[in-house]
């Protein structure tokens, strides 16, 4: 149902009841989904934090990787790098670091490449040089051309990875709520219809711009729980993704919600 009603090639809606289990279930539903996929050839983008960090996990365990032979497949960051603050532990830091892009490349053999720039920088000029020079350009030339991208679905509250990460000033994160910022997708922020929310906070970051992004054949969404059920729907209203992992909770809000 959630196919038909939002256009997605596939949707992989977890069920358990705990919240480990959950946690599991998405993890592994996404890395199967990325296994499957899989070809020679092929440019892999991904976004990081938490949720993609699991994926990677279950993705190392997979016992189909002993028959899998792939050849020059690329693996690529959709955006710069997020210095997380010393003050969040060490496992919050590797979920935003550039590990993520590594260790996948080294599971499936495959070429890293990383975006060697912060993902926010402090002014419109300071953006506009990084996105000049070349090792970055070609980077984000590779993530345009890619085949498949996994992306993580982030809140716009008090809780969410914009802020636990402190990658923006809390003056600037009040000012997109108060503009109905509900959601985020390659730290791109979305209100509830899935429209760009307007503002300068675009000038200063360095991420691969959304429409861009719509281009990718194969999007994939990764996201649960209720309390990112408003952030997911905008991201389907404005059609980023087009496989969606998440939880039946959240899937039967999906279904209510556009009735």
């Amino acid at each position: 149902r959630l196919e038909e009603r939002f256009g997605l090639k596939e949707a992989g809606i977890a069920r358990s009841l705990n919240e480990n289990d959950l946690k599991e279930e998405i993890a592994f539903f996404a890395s199967d989904y990325l296994l499957r996929t899989l070809k020679n050839h092929m440019t892999i983008a991904l976004t990081r934090g938490v949720t993609l960090q699991n994926m990677v996990e279950f993705l190392g365990k997979d016992v189909r990787l002993k028959f899998l032979k792939t050849d020059d497949v690329n693996v690529v960051p959709l955006m710069a790098a997020t210095n997380i603050s010393v003050s969040m532990d060490k496992g919050y830091r590797m979920a935003y670091s550039n590990y993520l892009i590594e260790e996948v490349a080294k599971i499936i053999n495959g070429n890293s490449y990383q975006m060697l720039a912060p993902q926010y920088v402090t002014s419109p000029e300071a953006k506009k040089v990084f996105m000049e020079e070349k090792s970055i350009k070609e980077v984000f030339d590779l993530a345009k051309s890619a085949d498949i991208a996994v992306a993580g679905i982030g809140t716009l509250d008090h809780n969410s990875a914009l802020t636990n990460a402190e990658f923006i000033p809390m003056e600037e994160f009040e000012r997109l709520q108060k503009k109905g910022g509900t959601g985020e997708i390659l730290s791109h922020v979305i209100d509830k219809d899935g429209k760009l929310v307007k503002d300068e906070f675009e000038e200063h970051l360095l991420s691969l711009d959304l429409e861009e992004f719509k281009k990718i054949p194969i999007r994939v969404g990764v996201a649960y729980g209720l309390d990112k059920k408003e952030a997911i729907l905008g991201v389907l209203r404005g059609g980023y993704v087009n496989v969606l992992i998440t939880d039946e909770k959240v899937a039967n809000y999906l279904i209510e919600e556009t009735k």
